[in-house]
């Protein structure tokens, strides 16, 4: 390891300054973690497309068109 900082071009990092690169890196990952475990209210799973879209989380991703009952049905089923 000496070898290491002997061709070092700066001067070699003190103990502190390790330290606080390492507590420094760890804070961010907790935050990035945290922000992704909990993401913000405010951003839903709703993109944007519209009411005639269901963004719901699914296996396979990706928002589904909701498609509308045809005209004078009501949701019934169709004739045989």
């Amino acid at each position: 390891m000496r070898w290491f900082w002997r061709h070092w071009p700066w001067l070699p990092p003190s103990h502190r300054e390790l330290t606080a690169i390492v507590v420094a890196i760890l804070l961010l990952a907790v935050v990035f973690a945290a922000m992704i475990k909990f993401p913000h209210p405010r951003y839903g799973t709703d993109n944007g497309f519209g009411p005639d879209w269901d963004c719901s989380p699914t296996p396979y991703g990706g928002c589904v068109k909701r498609v509308p009952p045809a005209a004078g049905t009501h949701g019934a089923a169709p004739p045989e």
